[in-house]
């Protein structure tokens, strides 16, 4: 069982029908044309589509750590493009290819400590370390090195024991959680009264389990990577659309409503941007779609303003729930849309 788990991915959605209720929410997702034609889907679509697509200057740095960065593009025997924005993903020719490939790719970290270079069309995939913000080089890539074979063991360590434990865990759709947020869902279990939810990388690899209780409570399994993992909702990773969005229920409700495309759940706003960058790395030629948490109430907007950040970073669009007048300020995300409305909630 542990080597089945940890070698495949998370089994496909079952062919029962799901109940639409997203559907019966109104929010309609209409594929490959959104991409093409932004402007003419918000009209069609107003009440669900809210697009966001300014364009950010350059961030402040270093600009010696850019040019560094740059010149050892270049000497891969690629041609970058003259400046960088920290924290973005750039595609640009690849090793030997002409203007207007996008094969070429890297992202240079927002604390500009390094970067990440490679070439998809030859399997180039290199870090870069900028030595100049490391006060001591030899010492810090020495600790560097036993930190990360440290974080590797422990992480292994961790996901064989997720393994175990979803594989010791019972089959079942009888939990408060699902009840409450009208979702089904197939790759759900319960252990010890608790749902149980495996997380993974973009390999198909569990890392995690995420754990949510009768109450809500939602913790995870200590130690294990989370960082770019994601829960895998359903749909093929063969689906040239892919839909990120926060949180599980969240990632039901946008599943039940359009299950020919992948859905993947980042856990939480702060790894969208990790798991949009996992995801573009591994698709280079997909859509990518950020599913926005709206979060009204709180300071700053933590869920649009994180889908903001992902979508220019990996060049993705965002759709966000557009609220009736009279919903509920408390109401934030997709499947809070959909149950309102399932509930005698009402388009004003």
């Amino acid at each position: 069982a542990e080597a089945a788990c940890l070698s495949a991915s998370i089994p496909p959605i079952s062919n029962e029908p799901i109940k639409n209720v997203a559907s019966e929410a109104r929010s309609k997702w209409i594929g490959s044309s959104y991409q093409k034609n932004r402007e003419a889907v918000v009209h069609q679509y107003p009440w669900i589509f809210k697009l966001d697509r300014t364009k950010r200057g350059g961030i402040m740095m270093n600009h010696n750590t850019e040019l560094r960065f740059l010149n050892v593009i270049q000497n891969s025997g690629m041609t970058p493009p003259d400046y960088l924005t920290p924290g973005r993903f750039i595609r640009f020719p690849g090793v030997g290819k002409p203007v207007g490939n996008k094969s070429g790719w890297c992202i240079l970290f927002e604390d500009h400590t390094g970067g990440k270079y490679g070439d998809w069309s030859s399997d180039m995939n290199e870090f870069w370390w900028n030595t100049d913000a490391i006060p001591s080089p030899s010492l810090s890539r020495s600790s560097m090195i036993k930190h990360h074979e440290h974080t590797a063991n422990r992480h292994k360590k961790v996901a064989k024991k997720a393994c175990q434990i979803y594989a010791s865990a019972s089959v079942s759709s009888n939990h408060s959680y699902l009840k409450a947020k009208q979702i089904t869902s197939n790759t759900s279990r319960l252990y010890k009264g608790a749902l149980v939810l495996p997380v993974i990388d973009i390999d198909g690899q569990v890392t995690t389990l995420q754990f949510i209780s009768e109450d809500a409570k939602k913790i995870f399994l200590k130690g294990g990577k989370k960082k770019g993992c994601f829960i895998h909702i359903g749909g093929s990773f063969n689906s040239t659309i892919i839909i990120i969005c926060e949180g599980f229920a969240t990632g039901c409700t946008l599943m039940a409503d359009q299950p020919d495309r992948l859905v993947l759940a980042a856990l939480d706003c702060h790894n969208l941007l990790h798991v949009a960058i996992a995801v573009r790395s591994k698709y280079p030629a997909a859509e990518i779609i950020i599913a926005a948490d709206d979060d009204r109430l709180k300071p700053n907007n933590p869920g649009l303003t994180s889908a903001n950040a992902a979508a220019l970073a990996v060049d993705a669009s965002i759709a966000m729930p557009s609220w009736p007048d009279d919903a509920p300020k408390s109401l934030s995300d997709f499947n809070d849309l959909a149950v309102w409305l399932k509930n005698g909630g009402k388009w004003s």
